[in-house]
């Protein structure tokens, strides 16, 4: 498992990679650009892996040593979530610590119980892969989701352009004025030489 502390890492290192793909400043909100970039953040991601390694596991029985940590919910009597694909969840006591449940045999079931039936009883890796990103991007509470957010947010990536373009003419005016320098000296020198020669 992967502590809080590290999480923040992580979603650190790729709010700037997000900065850095939009173009954008490097104190401009990164969740509108991760939502534009229709990347799931740090958190998510690892719940998208750990939900496809969980689906691949039951589809393939492989690898055992992984197979063998996770089983099937089988209700005593018959119920209605009888036929939704759940899964057995571990008994609490053996959870006594919270690093032991970021443990994959706490992990997967966890997360496997928690997505939508439709989501559940995909047929298809392809298929389970995509309405399984569209459902952790759908639940994520983004800056437009939650209350007394606005628009203005989603102007960073402009703002970029913006500043990009600002900085090449720049870059370009400073090339232009040494180059015009370089000139002007070259022509001094020439002209210095035919000085001599006379």
């Amino acid at each position: 498992g992967v502590t809080d502390r590290n999480y923040k890492r992580l979603q650190r290192v790729q709010n700037s990679l997000a900065r850095v793909v939009c173009n954008a400043p490097y104190r401009s909100p990164s969740l509108p650009l991760l939502k534009s970039l229709h990347w799931l953040p740090i958190e998510q991601r690892i719940d998208y892996k750990i939900a496809t390694m969980t689906y691949k596991l039951r589809l393939h029985h492989q690898p055992s040593y992984l197979y063998e940590l996770i089983s099937d919910y089988q209700p005593v009597r018959c119920l209605r979530s009888s036929s939704s694909a759940l899964m057995k969840l571990p008994p609490l006591n053996e959870s006594r610590t919270q690093t032991s449940t970021r443990a994959f045999r706490f992990a997967s079931p966890k997360i496997w119980n928690s997505l939508p039936v439709v989501v559940r009883e995909s047929t298809l890796l392809s298929v389970f892969c995509r309405l399984l990103k569209g459902h952790l991007f759908k639940i994520f509470e983004w800056p437009l989701d939650r209350p007394g957010a606005s628009e203005s947010s989603l102007t960073a990536t402009n703002n970029g352009a913006v500043y990009k373009l600002y900085w090449l003419l720049t870059i370009d005016y400073w090339e232009a004025q040494n180059q015009a320098q370089k000139c002007t000296t070259v022509q001094l020198f020439n002209t210095q030489c035919r000085v001599k020669e006379i």
